[in-house]
């Protein structure tokens, strides 16, 4: 099984920098805004297979099912689910390939339905499975080059320059939420540092929905200053982007930061860094208090994906170690063979009254 490799090196002074950096971030708390640690020494796992190599780039939980939705190297094709509870692996779902009626080319991203079945996205088109992983219906948006792609209101969209596309329940034509203009065509550029400017701003978009809002966070260079909020009747507000997941230092790792729907309780999940000090902010889309998530020190491998039950669910990047020369190497793969569950401990701060209250 093929896979890529990135060597990084870590010389004893580094290991050092990084003790203290963990000490001073527990000394420190939040600095005013509640913050919890993710405890690495605590939790349980759930996959622990060094023949796996799961895609670390999108997952979906069905948190009503206790299951865990990835794309994994030996079925590149296809969408698997393991259990929540015991890691057994239930299902492989595969895609068919081609530009054919009920076919993708690759595999972009899932999202899950409420009655068991998903959608699975490659621009520009989105095929539906049913709950028995058979193709029941597929999708293809008026415009969609390179967009991020959700289930808003039970109905697939994807995020376009002015909103979003949404398609219509009746299948008549894709409805237009926000500043969309009318029309299928792409807007015409007047150079090719212009186009180049176009793509990369569709490219860097990411969305979430939930079922009564979407969350659009526009491509600004990597440092966003606020998450867009759409209902189905149009743009609704704008959630400023807490600095401290936005301020990356030079070479991190997550391209740009990410955001995923929910928390299981409603509360937007704001991803930075995922391996970096501080990997995520849980945040109240209706009031837009917020929570900032550490590690204790920055992580090699270890990459924070989610919050399930109260916990940090991380992808545990493969990798391998050796000593040259009196310093430490690594060879880190772009996939993951392992993924556990953390617990998260309090370190301070202003809370927010609906963010891991269990976890005070």
């Amino acid at each position: 099984m093929a896979k890529k490799l990135t060597m990084k090196r870590l010389s004893p002074p580094s290991v050092l920098a990084l003790a203290m950096l963990g000490t001073a971030l527990t000394a420190d708390g939040a600095g005013g805004q509640e913050a919890f640690m993710i405890d690495y020494d605590r939790g349980r796992t759930i996959i622990d297979d060094p023949w796996r190599a799961i895609n670390v780039t999108w997952h979906a939980v069905d948190r009503g099912r206790g299951l865990l939705y990835v794309n994994d190297r030996e079925e590149p094709h296809g969408v698997m689910t393991f259990s929540l509870s015991t890691g057994e692996r239930l299902n492989t779902f595969l895609v068919p390939q081609g530009q054919g009626p009920g076919e993708l080319e690759g595999l972009r991203k899932a999202e899950l339905l409420a009655d068991g079945g998903f959608y699975v996205w490659s621009a520009p088109k989105a095929l539906r499975f049913d709950a028995m992983g058979a193709v029941a219906d597929e999708w293809l948006p008026e415009r969609a080059l390179w967009s991020d792609f959700c289930i808003f209101a039970g109905e697939p969209a994807v995020a376009v320059q002015g909103g979003l596309l949404r398609r219509d329940p009746d299948g008549a034509r894709d409805e237009r939420i926000g500043a969309v203009p009318d029309g299928a065509d792409v807007p015409t550029v007047a150079s090719m540092d212009e186009a180049i400017r176009f793509a990369e701003e569709l490219h860097g978009m990411r969305l979430a929905c939930s079922e009564d809002a979407a969350y659009v966070l526009p491509y600004q260079g990597g440092k966003p200053d606020s998450v867009l909020v759409y209902s189905i009747d149009g743009l609704r507000t704008g959630l400023p982007f807490p600095s401290e997941i936005v301020d990356l230092p030079e070479g991190a790792w997550r391209g740009s930061p990410d955001l995923l729907a929910d928390d299981g309780r409603g509360n937007l999940v704001l991803l930075g860094h995922g391996m970096g000090s501080v990997p995520a902010a849980l945040m109240d889309p209706e009031t837009g208090c917020y929570a900032v998530l550490r590690n204790p020190t920055r992580q090699l491998y270890r990459d924070f994906q989610g919050v399930y039950a109260d916990s940090a669910l991380v992808f545990h990047w493969d990798y391998a170690e050796e000593m040259r020369d009196g310093e430490r190497w690594f060879e880190i793969s772009d996939n993951a063979n392992r993924i556990t569950l953390h617990p998260f401990e309090p370190l301070g701060g202003e809370p927010c009254p609906s963010i891991l209250t269990s976890v005070r």
